[in-house]
């Protein structure tokens, strides 16, 4: 997060870094001890992603990773009142931004999350096959996999997704 920030200062108006910042800031959120302090780690990934917006609001991937924020920001601890909100939010930007990019992995990815999220499964189970397709190197793609056979009580087989992402991305 800090080297994000650091190259933010030299470029400020750099849609991609700020939404890799968001990415990031999300990601470390599941790392923080208190609801107050995710919460916290959230909103700031949330603040960083509607300024990648600003700068890019045509780009596919600052699309889905504003999927991905909103979806995670959408947890009912953090959301309380808007939780059911801010997943239709996370939603529509992911479709948006397959209509920007119809080959988007992420996209596929965080939107299949977000359908995971929805208990949507025959959908949700859709997309991830579209990125299980295509990506098989992205950390994403078999953490999301993993959370789908989860929820399909399939507990082997999504411990060996999770250790695939953790061997991507350790």
């Amino acid at each position: 997060i800090s080297s994000y920030r650091k190259a933010l200062e030299l470029d400020p108006n750099n849609a991609e870094i700020w939404s890799m910042l968001a990415q990031i800031q999300t990601y470390n959120s599941s790392m923080k001890t208190t609801d107050e302090e995710r919460k916290v780690a959230l909103t700031d990934a949330l603040n960083s992603i509607d300024k990648s917006k600003d700068l890019a609001p045509d780009d596919s991937n600052v699309a889905a990773i504003r999927a991905f924020v909103l979806d995670w920001n959408s947890a009912p601890a953090m959301a309380g009142d808007r939780a059911q909100g801010l997943l239709v939010e996370a939603e529509q930007e992911a479709v948006r931004a397959l209509n920007l990019d119809n080959t988007n992995i992420l996209a596929f990815v965080y939107y299949a999350e977000i359908l995971i999220d929805q208990q949507r499964y025959t959908q949700a189970e859709q997309n991830i096959n579209k990125a299980l397709e295509a990506g098989q190197n992205l950390m994403d793609v078999h953490r999301v996999y993993a959370y789908f056979l989860e929820t399909q009580g399939l507990y082997n087989q999504a411990i060996e997704e999770y250790k695939r992402a953790m061997e991507i991305t350790p």
